[in-house]
């Protein structure tokens, strides 16, 4: 893979939405050999095609935008939610590691959440406990919430009654949203913005609430239904995207 397209992968991934001037920044700072803006500026896909760097990307004027953003229609919405904040720039090793989707950098919260699984909820399916906390790191990347994230375990026939280990479950969740490279946020975590902006209310509760628990401890308790971000994957675990999946079911 060329240079340009680690960077391009790696970009996308961390930002959802970026604009080419912003990845020369970034390219030419951490390079000796520069680029011309129009060697970036040239290579966006026109509309209705993608790039494939390792990720899907596409167009949008002058943006590189993620696959998962892109075929949904809620670009607006992010650049919105992004607008004002600054954005993360790891050194150039370690922000090329983000070329590979499934990089959570170094992050003991979903480890935690891995180890977690493995040994309390899922002990004799180790590979689905591992593929669940994945799913639920890129879940918390396109900033969903705990609700969705939950379900997906609850869908794998979990059923808690042990409030001690839902509690549990709930707050390594937390942890690891508030600590997940949110599209955004730029890049920035819940938590390091948290603490840019004087330990404001960006962060989630830390400890899940009585009635949080008693609507997941209980078997016979209805899942509680929250809207679900049309670009996320689909809560079945089917693989596919929700608008291709259950959201067709439903309507």
């Amino acid at each position: 893979m060329k240079l340009l397209e680690k960077y391009l992968a790696a970009l996308v991934n961390l930002y959802g939405i970026v604009h080419y001037e912003k990845i020369l920044e970034i390219y030419n700072s951490q390079n000796s050999e520069k680029l011309e803006a129009d060697e970036i500026k040239n290579i966006i896909p026109k509309p209705g095609e993608y790039l494939d760097v390792g990720v899907y990307v596409y167009g949008y004027g002058d943006y590189f935008v993620i696959e998962a953003i892109a075929l949904f229609d809620d670009i607006e919405e992010i650049m919105a939610q992004s607008e004002g904040k600054p954005f993360f720039i790891p050194e150039k090793d370690e922000l090329l590691k983000f070329a590979d989707s499934f990089y959570n950098g170094p992050n003991p919260h979903f480890d935690a959440l891995i180890d977690f699984s493995r040994r309390e909820l899922f002990p004799n399916n180790l590979m689905l406990a591992e593929s669940l906390a994945i799913e639920a790191a890129a879940l918390f990347r396109a900033d969903a919430s705990i609700d969705i994230v939950l379900e997906l375990y609850l869908k794998e026939g979990l059923a808690m009654k042990d409030e001690g280990k839902m509690g549990m479950l709930l707050s390594l969740m937390v942890n690891l949203k508030n600590n997940s490279r949110i599209w955004a946020n730029r890049g920035y975590t819940p938590e390091e913005l948290s603490q840019k902006h004087g330990g404001s209310s960006l962060r989630l509760s830390m400890h899940p609430t009585p009635d949080t628990l008693d609507l997941y401890s209980s078997p016979r308790a209805p899942v509680r239904r929250t809207k679900i971000p049309r670009n996320a994957p689909c809560p079945c675990g089917s693989g596919k995207k929700y608008k291709h999946c259950c959201l067709i079911k439903e309507n």
